[in-house]
């Protein structure tokens, strides 16, 4: 894997924190804070970003960032684990499924399948954004 430069990396984090190439203003410093802890690794910074887009006020951002570094001891693989943590036991079995199962499949097919018990198509878009799961243009998951 490929290492972001710092600029790369900003660019990253922001698309999935606040769906622009540059941060929301006042947040530039929690911004860099984020892009320093990963170390230029793009699936840390899509899963960081997109969980911290969720978090609305610079407040929410600061205790984020404090128990990174309480929780994760530097680690960027705990980063990426907990990410798994931070999913619903519902998204997780739907995850699971999808990736024992599904994998190369239509998303149509996939959504038909798997919508009566998972409410599959709101979820998926929840797994699609939290970087669990890629749909390609042609509509297959991978």
């Amino acid at each position: 894997m490929q290492l972001l430069n710092n600029n790369e990396a900003l660019e990253l984090l922001s698309l999935h924190a606040f769906q622009t190439k540059v941060p929301k203003d006042g947040y530039e410093e929690l911004v860099q804070q984020v892009v320093r802890y990963c170390e230029g690794n793009p699936l840390a910074l899509e899963v960081l970003g997109s969980y911290m887009s969720q978090k609305r006020t610079m407040a929410a951002w600061k205790s984020e960032l404090t128990s990174f570094g309480k929780d994760f001891h530097g680690d960027i693989d705990g980063v990426l684990r907990r990410s798994y943590y931070w999913l619903t036991d519902f998204e997780k079995e739907l995850f699971l499924h999808i990736a024992c199962f599904f994998v190369g499949e239509h998303l149509d097919y996939v959504v038909n399948i798997l919508e009566p018990d998972y409410a599959a198509e709101s979820k998926i878009k929840t797994l699609t954004k939290r970087c669990f799961l890629y749909v390609t243009p042609d509509k297959k998951n991978c």
